[in-house]
């Protein structure tokens, strides 16, 4: 291959350079596959409101993500405490749990 020649993926240019796929990041590659955040907005809502996970749950499994995967790519820059955020969550739970939504 040339260096003028194109590449196709990300993964090809790192491998002609290189001589080697580019490795996973470990925290990345240690998570299991999460039901919760493989939803996209609409079926999360619906799960919710059907009671399939609860707020807390959904809370859970994002903040565990968050935890693997932002030191190495520092998306998020200010996050709340984990006992504040499962707080909120509860709260929404017991909304929920009484006939409430915010609407999401």
């Amino acid at each position: 291959m040339s260096r003028t020649e194109p590449l196709s993926t990300t993964g090809s240019a790192v491998s002609a350079v290189t001589g080697h796929a580019p490795a996973l990041d470990d925290r990345a590659a240690a998570l299991p596959p999460c039901p919760i955040t493989a939803l996209d907005a609409q079926a999360l809502s619906r799960a919710l409101h059907a009671r399939d996970f609860s707020c807390r749950e959904v809370m859970q499994a994002y903040l565990a993500r968050i935890h693997a995967l932002n030191p190495r790519h520092g998306a998020i820059v200010n996050l709340a405490d984990d006992d504040v955020l499962l707080a909120q969550a509860d709260e929404a739970d017991a909304e929920l749990s009484a006939g409430r939504s915010r609407g999401w």
